[in-house]
């Protein structure tokens, strides 16, 4: 507002007084005026028998994978590992039908199913999450009964669902907003809750949870709610066939592997059913992705595809698996940005796609700019990127690698291309950035670097030096003089034997680069980013073709 005034005033000679006050009243008018929910859409959630309409706006989201923490328990010599999850997230997961919102709000639907899982035992608490064996929880979950409820147990519910203290005072009150249902509303702190039954069939119990941002008229966008609740039907609830869901986009016959083991087979499902109930979402399975997404471009699912599947091709030849992996390699792919946004949160808006070793899940953003050409091939080339960080993680035994070996190569992946059946690595936009890193750059900073520096106020630059040292070690080592050579090809592929034996990212950087005399190394290194034709020489060579594919 100051800085309108500002501009208004310089150039009052042009304007009216008059006109001037009028320009500053409309302009705090739009300050003051703030965004609020409106109606929109009839959506249908087929499992529960639900049609209600969702505030304007409003996307189908999949459920968020879980959270889990790999632990490892030592008998004697033998070491086991144990997954620990969130006991909330489990709860939640088993009784969540289905999330629908953006950026600004959330509506989620669930069915009271599951008492509050207060007796679950638990391995370890953190402000406001209990991390629970998965087995133990699964245990709890199969021994109970049918449950009859009645208010003591619906306020429990409530209280886990809101992580809320049970001296919070949770007040029911009764609204009629439907005249095909019976609606309870609760509020607390801003939160907004219902609690749905059918008039005609009253056994079911729906739980129906607005999350709205601040910057929403909080007042307006209660009467699109009660709008919405006003607009609920229920109908006989269906039996989905999962089948339903899978997409096929080649005539050739996915080929069920033989050798999955009941983690991998256990992932693929939940993976399915987290998307059961959302019309427009399906899911793709190809010999060892499964994606799910709600893209509509048939040539765009397909370059994704393929992408993923010849990227990893690449990997597995550079770093071949030494064991069947555990768990499917899930890529969750968005048809816009802002349902992106709203999935892996405003932290990461910056991101066009994430790998997240918590969540094992890769996620894969629309890109807003260029051609629709132009935009396949960022997502191509956002998955290279992630995909890298996705399959060195299960390739590892879902080890954490150092930031330098894992983004370095990440980068470098970038640059993966195809011609028919034979695949390459080109140079990437970050090659030209290099040169200008080399008063600057530091070796024996990176190779020491933790995640958090690594992406802290510097990471271009970081990212920069990362893509160049792997660059150098992949491709460029191998084209200098012996007089500049000494086997530094090798470090990478001696640092993954070294975690995949002693299962420390650290421990694995010293094996990796033990014997290196580092002021020859920095020189080496210097000399091939400030000759330009080392550089030319360099992106030529063709490096798929000299290591061994056995």
């Amino acid at each position: 507002m100051k800085n309108l005034c500002a501009a208004l005033l310089k150039y009052k000679a042009r304007y009216s007084v008059t006109t001037i006050i009028i320009f500053m009243l409309v302009a705090h008018a739009s300050a003051a005026r703030k965004p609020y929910l409106r109606p929109g859409n009839i959506i249908n959630i087929p499992s529960i028998g639900l049609k209600m309409k969702m505030p304007k706006y409003a996307k189908a989201n999949p459920a968020k994978s879980l959270t889990i923490k790999t632990l490892t328990r030592r008998k004697g010599s033998k070491v086991d590992k144990i997954d620990a999850c969130q006991l909330e997230e489990l709860w939640q997961r088993d009784q969540l039908c289905g999330s629908y919102g953006n950026t600004n709000f959330m509506v989620s639907v669930y069915e009271m199913r599951l008492i509050a899982p207060d007796k679950v035992k638990s391995i370890f608490k953190r402000p406001g999450t209990t991390f629970v064996l998965k087995t133990i929880y699964e245990e709890w979950q199969q021994a109970q009964q049918a449950v009859v409820w009645d208010e003591k147990k619906m306020r429990s519910w409530l209280r886990f669902l809101l992580t809320e203290s049970s001296n919070a005072e949770l007040k029911f009150t009764l609204k009629n907003f439907s005249s095909a249902a019976t609606i309870y509303e609760i509020k607390l702190n801003n939160k907004l809750i219902y609690i749905v039954t059918s008039k005609t069939a009253p056994v079911r119990h729906l739980v129906i949870r607005f999350k709205l941002l601040p910057l929403l008229d909080y007042k307006k966008s209660l009467r699109a709610i009660k709008s919405c609740l006003s607009s609920i039907k229920f109908n006989v609830p269906e039996k989905l066939n999962k089948n339903t869901k899978k997409l096929t986009i080649s005539s050739k016959k996915i080929i069920q592997k033989k050798d999955w083991s009941p983690q991998y087979i256990a992932s693929r499902k939940r993976v399915i059913n987290n998307i059961k109930n959302l019309e427009d979402w399906w899911y793709l399975e190809t010999e060892n992705f499964i994606i799910v997404a709600n893209i509509e471009n048939r040539k765009t699912i397909k370059e994704l595809q393929g992408g993923l599947e010849k990227s990893r091709n690449v990997f597995t030849q550079i770093y071949p698996v030494k064991a069947p992996l555990q768990a499917v390699s899930v890529v969750k792919a968005f048809e816009t940005r802002q349902e992106y946004i709203a999935y892996v949160g405003k932290q990461y808006e910056w991101t066009g796609g994430l790998w997240v070793a918590a969540k094992k899940e890769l996620t894969v953003s629309p890109m807003n700019f260029g051609s629709e050409r132009k935009q396949r091939e960022a997502m191509v080339n956002v998955i290279q990127h992630e995909g890298f960080h996705q399959y060195i993680y299960f390739a590892t035994g879902e080890q954490h690698t150092a930031v330098w070996f894992n983004e370095g190569n990440a980068t470098f992946f970038e640059g993966i291309d195809y011609k028919g059946k034979n695949s390459f690595i080109k140079d990437t936009k970050r090659l030209t950035r290099v040169a200008a890193l080399l008063e600057s750059a530091d070796i024996n900073r990176l190779l020491s670097m933790s995640h958090r520096e690594f992406y802290g106020i510097n990471k271009n630059q970081n990212y920069t030096l990362a893509y160049g040292l792997m660059f150098f070690l992949h491709k460029g080592s191998r084209i200098m003089s012996k007089k500049y050579q000494n086997n530094y090809e090798k470090i990478p592929t001696k640092y993954y034997q070294a975690i995949l034996k002693n299962r420390n990212a650290k421990q694995a950087t010293k094996i990796a680069w033990q014997g290196v005399d580092m002021k020859k190394f920095n020189k080496a290194f210097n000399k091939f980013w400030s000759k330009k034709s080392l550089i030319k020489k360099a992106i030529r060579y063709k490096l798929l073709k000299k290591i061994s594919t056995k």
